[in-house]
């Protein structure tokens, strides 16, 4: 089987670590509960693109390098990956893609067939080339783990048969 597992907010505590990085950046205290976005960008910003720009200035942080993974990832991702084939798709940017590879190989190094970046348009950061769903439909992926319900919907409609498992972080889309 061919397994699909998003990094942010699933095996990484990004939406937490990055909240911490901009209250400490902007001098504020402000919590994820308080943010209506799986990315927490609503927290500091009024739209996605204005984020932008921290979200590339953390993955090239201290903060990103020293995140550890969400407790019992490392572990299951070690035991899928004896049976099944295991591939990150992330909603990052090839601009992103140097620091997240040295994250994904600190912590599941020969764990992972490969990782997949949607990358953006350069005059547009929220239009990728490619989405989740056209990188599950290329590779086949059979199953996908996701935090982002808005994905998900994607994923389904391109390749209606993958499994999907959706992290509901504080039951956000029931």
């Amino acid at each position: 089987m061919k397994i699909g597992i998003d990094i942010d907010n699933t095996i990484a505590p990004t939406f937490k670590t990055i909240i911490k990085y901009m209250n400490e950046k902007y001098k504020t205290k402000k919590k994820s509960k308080h943010s209506k976005k799986p990315s927490g960008y609503d927290l500091f910003h009024s739209n996605f693109n204005s984020f932008y720009n921290d979200w590339i200035e953390f993955t090239v942080s201290k903060d990103h390098e020293e995140m550890k993974p969400i407790k019992g990832s490392i572990k299951i991702i070690k035991n899928l990956s004896e049976k099944h084939e295991i591939y990150i798709i992330t909603a990052r940017a090839n601009t992103q893609k140097i620091p997240t590879i040295l994250w994904i190989d600190k912590h599941y190094k020969n764990k992972i067939k490969e990782v997949l970046f949607l990358n953006y348009s350069e005059n547009n950061n929220q239009k990728p080339i490619y989405t989740k769903g056209d990188l599950c439909t290329k590779f086949d992926i059979d199953l996908i783990i996701e935090d982002d319900i808005t994905h998900v919907y994607e994923i389904l409609e391109k390749k209606p048969n993958t499994i999907v498992f959706l992290f509901n972080k504080n039951n956000q889309y029931s």
